[in-house]
């Protein structure tokens, strides 16, 4: 290891937070908020052999997010570590040592899956004073079904198993289209947020969920623009603290849509907030559904995944009342306005919704809104 690299510890990140406090400032002020604690840990005997040629084990993993994490608060307190950031789907259940979900490792830590373990070692071992050394899970996930992700596959069967492998954040009953169905039994479906947020709620209440890498398709894929666009109602709606795409999409591409359809929907900085409300669908793989409350202003996301034009036919639990614009994109235009008109009662239908595209319902004035059923 030491033909190729110098060592360093704990202390050395320490200063390195130091350095940046003195140039931007500590997180309090606005300086750097977030760190984490390395990358994909579970490989590193594969991508950094030179270094790290043995497999990481459950314990070197939380031995070393205790000694860095207090590093980092001992320097910055307010600073948000993550951790334990892993690689995708076979480290949430067992570290390197097990070469999946289950080996000796895993038995010898009381056949905790990883991620189970590490949080609870984060709940057990507080600094002085009671901070955590860890405040974000932090995992990766990326779809395993064939040319899904990192891929610019957008052939109809493609487009179909990358929309389709959403589910995998959240169904429980979906199996996955991928080698994950192999590893059967409960393995077989993923139900990704559910289950790592019940495992939050169990071993280490109060901490947060980030997945700092997802990717549904590449950039100018039209299938990974909705896609991209349903992941934002999904994360909201499962409770995703924070997300970060890998990579930020490509100006101009069709998958920056989805990103401007929540962040400048009407071109002049109107954006999706708030909080995300009950929707259901009664034909998801058709119609996804998704809403959320911001005040008087009532949002309802709508995307239509299949190669045809669909009619959306909603029904409101409480009429929201007052006028409402549409706005959405498609694989041939970008964001932009479609229709306007004003609601008087409990029921909209908006006819024609492009084949592969995602529609912003925007009801100003609106009270109180559950949306509880689209055709």
């Amino acid at each position: 290891p030491h033909d190729t690299s110098s060592e360093v510890g704990p202390p050395f990140q320490r200063d390195w937070v130091a350095h940046l406090q003195a140039r931007f400032g500590g997180a309090a002020g606005g300086g750097v908020r977030f760190y984490a604690l390395d990358n994909e840990i579970m490989l590193w005997n594969s991508t950094h052999r030179d270094v790290h040629p043995a497999p990481t084990s459950y314990d070197e993993a939380w031995a070393k997010a205790a000694s860095y994490g207090a590093a980092i608060k001992q320097q910055d307190p307010a600073a948000q570590v993550t951790g334990p950031v892993t690689w995708g789907y076979c480290d949430l259940f067992g570290s390197a040592v097990d070469n999946c979900v289950q080996g000796p490792d895993r038995t010898a830590h009381g056949g905790l899956p990883f991620v189970a373990w590490y949080l609870q070692q984060v709940c057990a071992n507080p600094l002085p004073g009671g901070a955590r050394v860890v405040d974000y899970l932090d995992l990766h996930y990326y779809p395993q079904g064939a040319n899904v992700s990192l891929s610019g596959d957008d052939t109809p069967a493609t487009a179909a198993r990358r929309l389709a492998a959403l589910k995998e954040l959240y169904d429980p009953a979906w199996v996955s289209q991928s080698w994950i169905a192999d590893l059967g039994g409960d393995y077989a479906r993923p139900r990704l947020v559910p289950r790592v947020r019940a495992w939050i709620d169990q071993y280490c209440p109060g901490t947060r969920l980030a997945l700092t890498e997802y990717q549904w398709g590449d950039d100018d894929t039209a299938s990974g623009a909705v896609a991209q666009a349903e992941l934002f109602g999904i994360f909201a709606r499962e409770g995703v603290d924070l997300a970060t795409r890998w990579i930020a999409p490509a100006a101009n591409s069709r998958v920056e849509r989805a990103f401007t359809l929540f962040l400048n929907y009407d071109g002049a900085g109107a954006k999706v907030q708030g909080s995300s409300v009950a929707a259901s669908s009664t034909n998801l793989d058709a119609l996804g559904a998704y809403a959320f409350k911001a005040g008087a202003r009532t949002i309802v996301l709508l995307t239509n995944k299949t190669a045809t034009p669909q009619d959306a036919a909603l029904t409101f639990a409480t009429p929201p009342g007052g006028a409402w614009r549409l706005y959405g994109f498609d694989a041939t235009q970008p964001v932009h306005a479609i229709a306007s008109g004003t609601l008087a009662g409990s029921a909209l239908t908006l006819a024609a919704l492009p084949a592969m595209s995602a529609s912003l319902l925007v009801i100003e004035a609106a009270d109180t809104i559950f949306a509880n059923g689209f055709d």
